[in-house]
């Protein structure tokens, strides 16, 4: 129990670590963003006053993305710490703590849990594609703004629908098709388990 408590531990802190170092660059993305395009000079002919200027909004919500991923990204570091700690009791002081090991293992390990880190992704992506939108405008590339629009339109409620999905069946080994098999309707699940 000690080894496989140990290694598990131990995996838990390596992933502590990355999200500690997701959340800090992702807030230094923003900061270096919004140093050098907010600084920029707009009487001059550069590629940060065109930002600036002409597309200010779209990196404004990319730095807001950003933000978001990186408070996403803390707030999963955060429940792996918590995790990592209630486990760490379990062995130390089962009387104390009242659940057993492999009870905090498969919350540990449950969709529910990774449920920040999912959509820390998510708002990172809509960030990227913010930044990316107004750098190819800013540089005389013409793109038409539902090109960006209509996928963040279209994922976000795509996102909510699997993050709640997650939530509800966060033991399935498939949630998703847990989910679609919920939704057939119970004639057809009888004639098929019938036939």
């Amino acid at each position: 129990m000690k080894s496989k408590a140990n290694s598990y531990l131990d995996y838990l802190d390596k992933e502590m670590t990355i999200m500690g170092l997701l959340s800090t660059f992702c807030v230094a993305v923003v900061a270096l963003v919004i140093d050098r395009v907010g600084s920029a000079d707009l009487s001059k002919n550069t590629l940060f006053a065109h930002l600036w200027g002409d597309q200010g909004k779209y990196v404004l919500l990319g730095s807001l993305c950003m933000a978001i991923a990186s408070v996403a990204f803390y707030l999963q570091r955060s429940a792996l710490a918590w995790f990592y700690g209630q486990i760490s009791l379990s062995i130390e002081s089962p009387a104390i703590n009242g659940t057993d090991t492999e009870a905090w293992y498969k919350d540990a390990d449950s969709w529910s849990t990774w449920v920040p880190y999912q959509s820390a992704f998510a708002a990172l992506t809509v960030g990227c594609a913010f930044y990316s939108y107004a750098l190819m405008t800013a540089s005389s590339v013409t793109i038409p703004a539902w090109l960006l629009w209509a996928p963040i339109a279209v994922g976000i409620p795509i996102h909510v629908v699997r993050m709640f999905i997650f939530r509800h069946y966060k033991y399935e080994e498939d949630p998703i098709g847990q989910f679609l098999r919920m939704l057939r309707p119970r004639s057809r699940q009888r004639g098929n388990g019938a036939a």
